[in-house]
């Protein structure tokens, strides 16, 4: 997990970048915007660290020497069509999983990444015109592998495109996918599914991402709510309470989606590599003190109670149970230790001030 500091930039320093921008990066926004970059820093990491343990390769029993020698010396692109040609059935199926599963998550990071920097740096509409593809693209093609694998590998290799697939499928059944993936993480379905739906593909959502994401991507917008009003162009002439709007908007929403691809990749990972421990404890306890800082600030634009309520709850369960060494004080989660754990990872004794660690 990393601190604000550790990216390289403290709200005032997001500030400080804008100073010559229409308006200033709102400072309440500050918790929204560190938990989204803690997010986004952590899957980089995890995609990282899964690549170089090969994870991501399939585990190939091979009938021969030579068959070994054969595969080694092929281009990863190459791998899938000679393990078919040589009927290396099972190695097919669990490279078909895995590849999928990794392409998307650096699909999707790389998005969010540079979304997530246009938004702090100045160009707001391309952040949100970038995110639309990682969030409602990628992520669900992830969501869709951890539900249903069967059903989507069946369409993946059927020659028709995915995309078409997906703007095919009904609400009903979209929303289903997305439950089934949820049912599957470490928190389960923390949200429901249907306003993770509604956050994503609803075009006349009043806190979705998906009118603004249409508006980001298109000077002139017909349907519905989404009518371009006379005399104007989406996002173009935006003033500065505007832009405020518009930051408040992507900021308000964005850190639960993210968190949500967090969990969804882990349920992904799981399935083929297992759960690391208890360091993934260690960060799951990280990200919640985070997602609960959030939750507690004026950076939400969505009703959250009962999910502040479940990450509380989470939270104390996932925490260590803690006594300082040099007092025997038991040590608990005030908001100043929350902040210091989702920071860097430690807390502090309130009795005598000894740091401790939670990693």
């Amino acid at each position: 997990m990393r601190s604000a500091a550790e990216a390289g930039l403290t709200p005032a320093e997001v500030n400080a970048i804008l100073d010559s921008s229409p308006a200033a990066f709102p400072y309440q926004l500050a918790e929204a915007w560190q938990i989204s970059d803690a997010l986004v820093r952590q899957l980089k990491q995890t995609i990282s660290e899964v690549t170089a343990t090969g994870l991501f390769d399939p585990a190939v029993k091979f009938r021969s020497r030579q068959h070994e020698r054969a595969f080694r010396g092929l281009k990863p692109s190459a791998r899938r069509k000679w393990l078919r040609e040589n009927e290396y059935w099972r190695e097919v199926a669990d490279l078909t999983y895995r590849s999928p599963c990794q392409a998307l998550a650096v699909d999707l990071v790389e998005f969010a990444d540079v979304a997530l920097s246009c938004t702090i740096r100045g160009p707001l509409t391309v952040g949100f015109a970038l995110l639309r593809k990682a969030l409602k693209d990628d992520l669900f093609a992830l969501e869709w592998i951890v539900a249903d694998p069967e059903d989507y590998f069946q369409r993946f290799f059927s020659g028709t495109a995915l995309d078409r697939e997906v703007r095919n499928l009904k609400a009903p059944r979209q929303i289903e996918i997305i439950r089934a993936a949820a049912s599957k993480t470490r928190v389960g379905e923390w949200m429901p599914a249907e306003m993770l739906h509604d956050l994503r593909f609803n075009k006349n959502s009043p806190t979705g991402l998906e009118p603004l994401w249409q508006k980001a991507n298109h000077l002139v917008t017909t349907q519905g709510a989404l009518t371009t009003q006379a005399e104007t162009l989406n996002f173009v002439f935006a003033d500065d309470d505007e832009r405020d709007e518009l930051w408040r908007a992507f900021y308000g929403v964005v850190p639960a989606l993210f968190f949500h691809v967090t969990q969804v990749f882990d349920a992904a990972l799981a399935s083929f590599a297992g759960r690391a421990e208890p360091g993934h404890t260690a960060q799951l306890v990280r990200t919640l003190a985070g997602m609960t800082l959030w939750m507690r600030s004026k950076g939400t634009r969505i009703d959250l109670a009962k999910q502040r309520k479940l990450f509380e709850r989470l939270l104390l369960r996932q925490f260590p149970k803690k006594s300082c060494e040099r007092c025997a004080r038991r040590v608990s989660l005030t908001l100043k230790n929350r902040h210091q754990l989702f920071e860097d990872g430690r807390i502090e004794c309130a009795g005598c001030g000894q740091v401790i660690s939670v990693e």
